[in-house]
């Protein structure tokens, strides 16, 4: 009786010690996993100070936040020359060459030339035909100006070519950029600069005639308060382009 007694009080005490360990065990387990304690208190006193705050303030913020990223996304959106005029054609002298050299538009939609004259449409109208563009913007002028008898030449070479043009892509919409206007200084350089009025008036009345749209830019050229000329006085910064033309094009061409 005895031996049974000691046997069970043995094998009791065993389990005990069994269970202790395990117990044990499992405990630094829980303790090892368990996630580290972070220090809230930065993030409870910025919450605190959200609802205890000025609603006015904080409504005002989003607006500035919300109205930012608006700003954003319209300027890109606007900026987007290439999407806008992929279904245009530019032709010209330099200036409108300035387009693809500042790499604002692509070479498929710009056909520009250093020192192009009328000549360089005729030659050109082949191409423009086959891109079959819903606009056409015409540039030409600056390399023509000279002594105003000479002007009507001009303009008979100029109204050939278009009205070629107007038969080779009968439904494209044509329009006619005016002479730019240079500042004073190009006069020195420049002498017949002085009759660029007078050469616009010819281009003016010319468009009238054969059924195209006379593109006049010396209003926006009056309106400019910023100086947009390279040294020369003759010649547009890259800002022009961007800033000033394309943007007039959009909203007189592209409508």
């Amino acid at each position: 009786m005895r031996k049974s007694y000691l046997t069970a009080l043995a094998v009791l005490l065993v389990s005990f010690t069994l269970m202790g360990v395990l117990a044990f065990r499992f405990a630094g387990v829980i303790q090892k996993e368990a996630p580290k304690d972070y220090d809230t208190k930065e993030g409870v006193s910025y919450l605190q100070s959200l609802a205890g705050g000025d609603a006015r303030a904080q409504e005002d913020a989003l607006r500035a936040t919300t109205a930012g990223t608006t700003a954003a996304a319209t300027t890109a959106s606007d900026g987007n020359f290439r999407a806008a005029f992929k279904n245009t054609v530019i032709s010209g002298d330099s200036l409108i060459k300035a387009l693809t050299e500042y790499r604002i538009l692509d070479t498929a939609n710009v056909y520009g030339e250093v020192s192009a004259s009328t000549k360089h449409l005729e030659e050109n109208t082949g191409k423009i035909a086959a891109y079959n563009p819903r606009v056409i913007i015409l540039h030409y002028g600056e390399n023509a100006l000279d002594r105003k008898e000479r002007a009507p030449y001009f303009i008979k070479n100029y109204k050939a070519a278009i009205q070629n043009l107007q038969k080779r892509v009968p439904n494209a919409a044509i329009y006619v950029d005016s002479i730019w206007p240079v500042l004073d200084k190009a006069h020195k350089t420049e002498p017949y600069t002085v009759n660029i009025d007078y050469y616009n008036g010819l281009l003016r009345e010319m468009c009238k005639d054969i059924g195209v749209t006379f593109l006049d830019y010396d209003p926006l050229f009056r309106s400019f308060t910023e100086d947009y000329y390279d040294p020369d006085g003759i010649h547009p910064k890259y800002r022009f382009y961007k800033e000033q033309y394309l943007p007039f094009l959009e909203k007189e061409a592209l409508r």
